[in-house]
This record gives structure tokens, sequence and C-alpha cells, in this order.
């Protein structure tokens, strides 16, 4: 199967959603993000949460692996690693064979991919603003989408997924808690990571805030030595505490 087992595969390990085209057996071809909950390797099947990617509808799935014409991670949601399946996978690799081949090297691939990601210097291509979200309502770590909130992100994510064709391009979902206005664009100096909980129609804060130093706008790098002293710096190595320090510094010095 190929790049399918790969997907599926990080699904499982990495805790996403997964976006499939599924030639059900009226002969049609659906479209699906689905949530594995369980695999039957001997049966070829998987038990999951989906969501049909035009109705927003959710269901019980019993997917057959060998009917997914199509996968792709979709990055940025969130989906509860099933811990059970990944020690069965690790323990018992021989029982999913026919599934995943060779689960070694699918580790590895997927270890090089995110090495490869991690060593790049973040970059905006597009940026799309989620109406009326902002840092105060952000509360117990999550925040609770309506429903036209939910389609917006949901149709962002189904675009960028089917559209997707650089590997190392991905979509970020991200609190802006700092950027800077600037001749050459905008620069997101901090952000809250998010991921989309589909089950449950919220926004979870995953990770720490992230402090861009150094940040690609418009094809060119920039640095954050450009708006902040370097004697300042080291404010940002706890950026909620000194988060109006900061702002009054890049204010004052541009």
């Amino acid at each position: 199967m190929g790049n399918v087992s790969r997907e599926i595969f990080r699904a499982i390990h990495e805790g996403y959603w997964l976006y499939i085209e599924y030639h059900n057996k009226k002969d049609e071809t659906t479209k699906y993000w689905i949530s594995i909950k369980k695999i039957d390797p001997l049966n070829g099947k998987i038990i999951a949460e989906g969501m049909h990617v035009r109705t927003f509808d959710l269901a019980t799935l019993n997917i057959h692996i060998d009917r997914i014409v199509n996968a792709q991670i979709v990055e940025g949601t969130y989906s509860p690693i099933q811990q059970d399946l990944v020690n069965d996978i690790r323990e018992n690799p021989e029982k999913y064979y026919s599934i995943f081949s060779d689960t070694t090297n699918l580790k590895i691939l997927n270890y090089l991919s995110q090495c490869s990601r991690m060593d790049q210097t973040p970059y905006k291509t597009k940026l799309t603003l989620v109406q009326r979200i902002d840092d105060e309502i952000l509360s117990a770590e999550e925040i609770k989408l309506n429903n036209e909130q939910f389609s917006q992100i949901v149709k962002g994510f189904q675009l960028n997924t089917v559209n997707k064709g650089i590997r190392n391009q991905t979509l970020q979902l991200g609190l802006n808690l700092l950027s800077i206005n600037y001749s050459k664009g905008i620069y997101v100096l901090a952000y809250q990571p998010l991921k989309l909980d589909v089950t449950n129609k919220i926004l979870k804060a995953v990770d720490d805030i992230e402090i861009c130093k150094e940040f690609t706008v418009e094809g060119e790098k920039q640095s954050i030595r450009q708006f902040i002293d370097a004697e300042d710096l080291e404010l940002l190595d706890n950026f909620k505490e000194n988060a109006e320090t900061i702002r009054d510094l890049i204010t004052n010095n541009n």
C-alpha cells in the first residue's frame, strides 16, 4: 500500500486525524476524516470515528484498508493516541505485517521527515484569521468553537490537504500572541500552538509557546535582533511574564 500504510502508521503513533478517499461497495469514492481506534489485522479492517468532509457528521466506521485509495495526515488535528494499539504494533510487528510490512522503516522515514521540517526556519505563505478568537478566551488551555468557526477551520484544513504539493509545507494552527507589522510584512514572534479536536469542536493548546527568533517573510529571513537589542533577548525565555515589556521594547525600538 506504500504511502497509505505510512500515513495510517503516522496517524496512530502521532495522534492525528487521517483524510481518506475510500472506494465503497457501491463503487463510489467517498471522503472522510478518521480517528483510528482499533485495527483488525486478520480481516484488514480499521475501526474508527469518522467525519464526512461535506456534512461534518460523525459516525463509527468499519473500513477495509484495501479500499483506501488515498490517505493523508491532517496536520494540526488532535486524535487521542490509542496506547494499547501502539504497544501491540511495537510488541507484535508480525501480526501487522500485511498492513505495515516493515515498521522499522516507517519509523525511520517519519523521523527523517520530522528532522527535515524542524531544521527549517519558520515561514508563512498564507495567513487566515478565524473570527472572534483572541488570547483572552483561551481558558483552561482550550477554545470552544461554534459551528461557523469549526466549519471555517475544517474547510481550510481540507483545502490544504487536498492541494498539498510540498511535503514540508504544513498548516499550523496558532493563537497569535505577538507579531510585528513592518515594511516587509508580518513577523510572527510568539504564538501558542493549537490542535483541532474534531470530536469536541475544540482548539486545544499544545506544547509551549513558540518563540520565532528567526522567521522568513516574503522569502527573506528576518531575525528578532532587528527589533530587540541583544541585552534584552533573555526576556524571551519567559514570554508570559515579560510579554508587556517585550511589546514596549519593540514599539520603542521601531
